[in-house]
């Protein structure tokens, strides 16, 4: 896994036009950029149009964002802006007007789903601070543990998580005035559940395209926009390449005459000189003598530079028959493999989210068994099994409950710090594969999960701070 920092690849982007430093960074953020622009849009293909412009905009204000400490609150304000472009204000806010006050005329009492929460989520997070919006979006958006988020943000792991907290409470005191009632518990839950999703296959590679074709040509954000929309990005950036082509051929070949024109003129005035007869020298004859050896040897000179002209116009040739090659390769490349990286990176991805996914369900199966049961959260997992989501079936069946355990097993309402509260973890940890040291999965209360490392396997310091005794009755 990478551990070059955003502001390390933005870096070499600026000073060295560094591609892959840049499709690194669209790759650690496509999915996070598309999910804000779909529930924006709520359109496939305008939500793929706002991503290419978002990362165009990033390509274009590079310099200015290589200090920011959190990329990824930017990402969200700039993509919530783009997508207000998309679609039109008022379409949007009397649909969102005509939702509210259906849910507020419902006034369910259960917590409200997603389909209620992601209209208004993005809308919500742009009202909070600069602060509270990083601090969110490195947390659930990202996924990143406290202690993580504490070295983006300067703070101690203590202070991050408060920091988490008090924005998640501010975003629900957002929600609560346009009349969305929910906890903070059921909303940092479903906010780490669903608010990112997959960007569709290939968007990575367009957007890298698109950026290189709009930094290159400097085209705006309108028009990009704009291009976007009437054609496809790819026929526009093969125009590009070919003009680009055909201005290089037309400059040599001008060249090329010139010079040869100039060399002409020349051996034909050396030929007179030549013919001509042998007067008695005088200082004159000297002179004319030594300006004609000059031009001679200026005429070797052009003599070399129109070969060397001759040679680069092959050179032109080859090198666009070798372009139109690797295009059509790479094309084909494209359709029939997806891009290839480091597979055991990817396998361990794999495993690990399938992990955190799992107690994830675990912790939904919970909340509605709790409901039923005082806020009381269930002594085994068999007594909230049947709670467990049925989306995640293929998850709960590929693991072992046995090899889990619940180590909180009062109510909800004694917890004290949810965020910092474990309520399941694995029992025993499991080798790191991609480094030395070893891995365990938790569950928390408020509804997030992590897989904490340890370079021996010994995670009762850690633990010692976030296991809670359960109250005696």
């Amino acid at each position: 896994m990478n551990s070059r920092t955003d502001r390390e690849l933005l870096r070499e982007y600026v000073e060295r036009d560094t591609q892959a430093a840049f499709a690194e960074i669209v790759g650690r953020y496509i999915d996070f950029v598309y999910s804000v622009a779909i529930r924006m849009v709520m359109n496939r293909q305008h939500a793929e149009d706002v991503t290419q412009a978002v990362f165009v905009v990033l390509a274009c204000q590079a310099r200015q964002l290589v200090e920011r400490p959190v990329l990824s609150g930017w990402l969200h304000r700039t993509t919530q802006n783009l997508a207000a472009k998309i679609v039109r204000t008022e379409v949007r806010r009397r649909a969102r007007e005509q939702e509210a006050a259906t849910m507020q005329l419902d006034t369910p009492e259960s917590e409200p789903d997603w389909e209620h929460i992601a209209p208004f989520l993005d809308d919500a997070i742009s009202d909070l601070s600069d602060a509270d919006r990083d601090a969110l979006t490195l947390r659930f958006f990202e996924r990143r543990t406290a202690r993580e988020l504490g070295e983006r943000l300067g703070l101690s792991e203590e202070a991050a998580q408060k920091r988490v907290t008090r924005a998640l409470e501010r975003l629900r005191g957002v929600f609560a005035k346009r009349g969305l009632i929910i906890s903070s518990t059921a909303l940092a839950g479903a906010i780490s559940l669903q608010a990112v999703q997959a960007a569709p296959v290939g968007l990575a590679a367009t957007v890298i395209a698109s950026t290189c074709a709009a930094a290159t040509t400097g085209i705006s954000i309108f028009g990009i926009l704009k291009l976007m929309a009437s054609t496809k990005l790819k026929v526009s950036l093969a125009l590009l390449v070919a003009a680009g082509m055909v201005g290089m051929l037309i400059l040599q070949h001008q060249t090329n005459d010139r010079l040869q024109s100039e060399l002409a003129s020349l051996q034909s005035q050396l030929a007179e000189a030549k013919s001509a007869p042998a007067p008695a020298a005088t200082q004159g004859d000297t002179d004319e003598l030594a300006r004609l050896r000059a031009e001679h040897s200026e005429l070797l000179r052009l003599r070399d530079e129109a070969g060397k002209l001759r040679q680069n116009q092959v050179e032109v040739t080859r090198l666009e028959s070798e372009n139109a090659r690797l295009r059509a390769s790479q094309q084909s490349n494209r359709e029939a493999q997806p891009e290839q990286g480091d597979q055991a990176a990817e396998v361990f991805k794999t495993i690990a989210n399938a992990r955190m996914n799992y107690v994830t369900g675990w912790f939904y199966a919970f909340i509605s068994f709790a409901q039923k049961n005082g806020l009381k959260i269930p002594e085994t997992f068999e007594q909230a099994a049947e709670f467990y989501p049925e989306k995640w079936a293929s998850v709960m069946s590929a693991f072992d409950q046995n090899k889990f355990e619940i180590v909180y097993r009062g109510s909800l309402e004694d917890i004290p710090e949810t965020a910092r509260t474990i309520i399941v973890r694995e029992k025993a940890p499991f080798a790191n594969p991609n480094k030395a040291g070893y891995l365990r999965t938790y569950l928390f209360a408020d509804g997030h999960s992590e897989l904490h490392s340890s370079p021996n396997g010994n995670f009762e310091a850690w633990e010692k701070d976030r296991l809670v005794a359960t109250p005696q009755p």
